[in-house]
């Protein structure tokens, strides 16, 4: 606290930073010293939380003994707790808290409430969006049965006016059997062993 005083800034120790940085803001809140509160509570609050659950047990206790209900710094640890509700809840010493800190099993209930709407709203979003891009897909299917159908009945209208073709390579008469040759609509001869081919006239 003394280096904050005298330079406005203060240094981070490696071990177990987000309680020391807690500890500060403490120190902040009881001799009511602003720019250091801000300076501790920006550090904190820049942490990957799910790196830092075991400190959590003892940050709690340290924030619910040190500043008032409605701190800013005990809210944002509060929803970091309630965030990671899945791994404290399985400690004993998380279970001392919820029964020993007045006040924080409320305001953990409350979090840990909102985040179990949050999950359940982007569950809700996220069956609606599929939902909705399944009956997108069944409308494209639908579009694309049609099409085949009216391809189907195009190529049928076409081998009827063809039914009787000879070919000039054999002279053999057969039934057209449509296909594509080099982008172009053909007959082609079902004698084996001929490449009769015969492009569709116009008119």
């Amino acid at each position: 606290m003394l280096l904050f005083l005298y330079t406005g800034s203060y240094d981070d120790i490696a071990e177990k930073a987000s309680i020391h940085n807690v500890r500060m803001y403490a120190l902040a809140e009881k001799y009511s010293i602003p720019g250091l509160k801000e300076l501790a509570f920006s550090k904190v609050t820049q942490y990957d939380w799910e790196d830092w659950c075991d400190e959590l047990l003892e940050i709690v206790k340290i924030i619910c003994e040190t500043t008032p209900v409605d701190d800013r710094l005990r809210g944002f640890i509060t929803k970091q707790c309630a965030q990671q509700a899945k791994s404290l809840i399985q400690k004993d010493e998380f279970a001392w808290l919820i029964e020993h800190i007045g006040g924080f099993a409320l305001h953990f209930t409350r979090e840990y409430s909102k985040n179990a709407e949050s999950c359940i709203q982007r569950f809700e979003n996220e069956a609606r969006k599929q939902t909705e891009d399944v009956e997108q897909l069944k409308a494209t299917n639908r579009e694309i049965r049609l099409l085949k159908g009216k391809a189907e009945a195009q190529l049928a209208e076409l081998m009827e006016l063809f039914k009787h073709e000879s070919c000039s390579n054999c002279d053999h008469e057969f039934p057209g059997l449509l296909e594509f040759r080099n982008g172009t609509l053909a007959l082609q001869c079902p004698v084996e062993d001929c490449n009769g081919v015969e492009g569709i006239r116009n008119g």
